[in-house]
């Protein structure tokens, strides 16, 4: 069963040992849920392991100490992606990702996100093409259900066979004018389907 020495020891060593694909040093944030990870693992597969309250606060001052001397930084790594397919699927995994990891107030949030990410990228409009300033006078500022028909293709019998048409009134150069878009449904990426 590891001490908290030991833990003390891994955790400042690995640093040294991770090379990370954007930044020159691992994140603080990626090592804190590492180390969290790790003790639960102990947790789990040690009936008695257990951490003092002091134990507990020398880990968390061992990772202070990596961020002032340099070895973990909290500058946010990137990477340049193309914005296309590739890109709003890793929004919407991560999304999802997050909401498992660390919990969600309420999936409705979660998953009106994600719906709101695809649906404005598979329209291929702007995010004030769906939704208007506050003080932008307008009847429906927004959409609406009557805005999205989804209706089954002809002969189809399964969700596969989905189409959506939804009409867009705040498009920029086109205010105040409907403007109808269809969406076939895309079975290969279903996570990403904005009709599924």
């Amino acid at each position: 069963m590891p001490k908290s020495e030991d833990l003390e020891r891994f955790f400042s060593t690995i640093v040294s040992r991770v090379v990370p694909l954007t930044n020159r040093v691992p994140s603080y944030r990626w090592l804190q849920s590492g180390i969290g990870a790790t003790i639960k693992d102990c947790v789990f597969y040690h009936k008695t392991f257990t951490l003092s309250a002091h134990e507990r606060l020398r880990i968390a001052t061992l990772l202070d100490a990596l961020l002032q001397e340099g070895k973990l930084t909290r500058d946010p790594s990137w990477e340049r992606n193309w914005a296309g397919v590739v890109v709003v699927r890793k929004l919407v995994c991560s999304l999802i990702d997050q909401a498992f990891a660390e919990g969600t107030m309420t999936w409705d949030i979660t998953l009106a996100k994600c719906l709101s990410i695809v649906l404005v990228a598979s329209l291929g409009a702007r995010t004030g093409d769906v939704t208007v300033a506050p003080r932008d006078q307008h009847t429906l500022p927004y959409l609406v259900y009557k805005d999205v028909v989804i209706k089954m293709r002809k002969g189809g019998s399964t969700i596969d066979d989905l189409e959506a048409v939804i009409t867009l009134r705040n498009e920029k150069g086109n205010k105040y004018v409907d403007w109808t878009s269809s969406i076939p449904n895309k079975a290969a990426a279903s996570h990403i389907c904005e009709l599924r």
